[in-house]
């Protein structure tokens, strides 16, 4: 009886193992995100913040600041930033740039950079045209804007390599916005 019993429970937690579903919780508010539906994004993200705590933070950080509300995207990614996630400092460095926090921006670039294995391994898995690429650019606009020349060109160097600027160079300024603006160029 015990053996028939102990048989029985085994596959009653296996059936309940293999039914459950393994999808991720948040996938629904990422897809909508994806496809632009930024309301319907953030009613996902929001049912999910009981359950999934930084993640959704992470999604509705996002979410907000493309429906331009930037100081709420500022508190979702700092409620999620405890949690260290690649995607929440990501995002939270595009929006110190777009506040006009360079210092800022530089330092939540830097935490993604050292995180994903360096300057050109990180990719934003929910819109894949945010790259690595973008968060350098913004790293060495904040450079210029902090009047960190020397930071700027070595941040351009990591985009082109070709890039070389002497530093004593009357023109330095006007040089730099100008490769700057050519990189925001290209990227787009």
């Amino acid at each position: 009886m015990k053996r028939n019993l102990y048989w029985l429970m085994s596959a009653v937690v296996l059936a309940q193992i293999l039914s459950c579903d393994n999808a991720n919780p948040l996938e629904a508010g990422w897809s909508k995100f994806g496809a632009g539906d930024y309301p319907g994004a953030y009613a996902e993200f929001s049912s999910l913040v009981s359950t999934e705590g930084s993640g959704a933070y992470v999604g509705l950080g996002w979410t907000v600041m493309k429906m331009d509300s930037l100081p709420q995207a500022d508190v979702y990614f700092g409620l999620a930033s405890g949690d260290s996630l690649l995607e929440g400092f990501a995002g939270w460095s595009i929006l110190a740039w777009l506040q006009g926090q360079h210092v800022l921006c530089i330092d939540r670039a830097e935490y993604v950079f050292r995180n994903a294995g360096g300057y050109s391994a990180y990719v934003f898995p929910y819109d894949p045209t945010i790259t690595y690429q973008d968060l350098l650019l913004h790293e060495a606009f904040s450079y210029y804007h902090i009047l960190n020349f020397s930071a700027c060109i070595n941040t351009i160097q990591r985009m082109d390599p070709s890039f070389s600027l002497a530093l004593n160079n009357p023109q330095l300024q006007d040089i730099l916005l100008a490769k700057l603006q050519s990189l925001t160029q290209a990227y787009d």
